[in-house]
Parts: C-alpha cells; structure tokens; sequence
C-alpha cells in the first residue's frame, strides 16, 4: 500500500494542467465579479453621474447581453484565430474595458465600455473551459469540469460584498 493505484494516479491532475487550470481561471474571476460587482453601486453611479436609475441600469444590462452575444462565436474564433490569441484577446479586452469604466466621464461612455468589457469576458469563459478540457487530453473531465465550475458558483456571491466596499470605502 506504499505505492499508489492505477485509478489513484490517474485521477491526479498533472502539476503543468493545475498551473494551467490555475492561470485560466484566474483570468475569468474578473468576468465573474463583473456580473455583479456593479449592481450595489447603481444608485452612487447614478448620483456620481447625474443620471437616472433607469439609465444607469443599462450598465449591468448591457454587459450581460455583451457577455451572451459574443459565447456563439468563441468556437469559431477559437478555430479561425487559435484559441491562445482569442484568450489573450478577449483578456484584454476585459482588462481595457475595465480601465475605461474607471475613467468614464459619462453614463453612455460607461455604457459602451462595460459592452466591451462584457464581449471580452463572453469570448474569456467558453475559451478556458475549451483550453483546460484540451489540456485534460480526455482524462479526468468530470474533476477538471468540477474545478472549473467552482469560481462560477463562488465568485458571484462575493460581488456584491466587493462592490459594496469599494462604494463605501472608495471614490
């Protein structure tokens, strides 16, 4: 019994395909905050930006219908592109989308940056979890799906309790 098993060894994950899990996911965490971080801050941004709730509720909205639209073409992209350029890609197009909402003068250009931050993390999820199957090489995928499934149900709830602190404690 000093020696592992055949089906114990199997089901270890190799150390290359965690770093890879660990670096992919990381790089969704920011989509899935940005799905609701934003929803505690409507009524400071529509004060910060003198505008109506209504109107500032377009910024939630618009990013999630971004998200939706853009997942259709991943695959295709992915193929056409390569799914490492796509990933990086649509990584930055989170991460510039993410700097421009910080330096928004206006609700409508707050609007039109969270579409591009939306459509970088619409691209970002389908992309990982496509990457880190590929990386599984067919082993393992309902433990590696497990892992990856995890930040989507954990990281949402936190959300709300960032985007709070940062509308209290923050300008």
């Amino acid at each position: 019994m000093l020696g592992l098993s055949a089906a114990t060894r199997e089901e270890r994950l190799s150390p290359e395909l965690r770093r890879l899990m660990a670096i992919l996911i990381a790089g969704v965490l920011a989509v899935f905050l940005d799905t609701t971080v934003v929803n505690v801050a409507i009524n400071t941004l529509s004060r910060q930006l003198h505008a109506l709730v209504t109107t500032i509720q377009w910024v939630s909205t618009i990013y999630l219908l971004a998200l939706g639209m853009v997942v259709p073409i991943s695959g295709w992209a992915s193929t056409r592109f390569g799914a490492k350029n796509m990933w990086l890609l649509a990584l930055s197009l989170v991460l510039l989308g993410s700097v421009l909402c910080g330096l928004a003068p206006s609700v409508g250009a707050l609007i039109a940056f969270r579409t591009l931050q939306g459509a970088g993390g619409g691209l970002l999820i389908p992309i990982e979890q496509t990457l880190i199957i590929q990386a599984a090489g067919g082993r393992n995928i309902g433990r590696v799906l497990a892992l990856i499934g995890l930040p989507v149900v954990v990281v949402p709830v936190l959300g709300p309790v960032i985007g709070g602190l940062i509308t209290s404690e923050l300008s």
